[in-house]
């Protein structure tokens, strides 16, 4: 079973000194979070990790486009085998995205909603 540190707006979370590692459905959860968080190209360690956001900063996306990156994105993770249902309300003003959308990983399936 693999593990993962549990991450809080970035931080590495303690309990009582000690790292807090999580598993299973929150360490898939906190994966994709993560993977669409970061900007591709942003990390120097990879800069194919992590999600374009062009469209995210026109006035008119394209969101099929966007759509196919997302869903690239959250595919390229080892752990996950399937995005469906897939849905983006993309806010012009502020120029964020709600993305919901269900994963189908190695353990199950996960329903998930993301504001990039």
């Amino acid at each position: 079973m693999k593990k993962s540190i549990l991450l809080l707006d970035g931080d590495i979370q303690l309990i009582n000194g000690n790292i807090v590692l999580i598993t299973n459905e929150d360490r898939v959860r906190q994966l994709i979070e993560n993977a669409l968080s970061i900007r591709k190209g942003e990390w120097f360690y990879n800069t194919e990790t992590g999600l374009s956001h062009d469209e995210l900063f026109k006035k008119r996306p394209d969101l099929e486009t966007l759509e196919f990156d997302i869903i690239q994105t959250i595919t390229s993770l080892q752990e996950v085998e399937e995005v469906t249902d897939l849905t983006i309300n993309y806010d012009s003003q502020d120029r964020t995205a709600i993305i919901n959308f269900n994963v189908t990983y190695d353990l199950g399936n996960l329903e998930m909603e993301v504001i990039i």
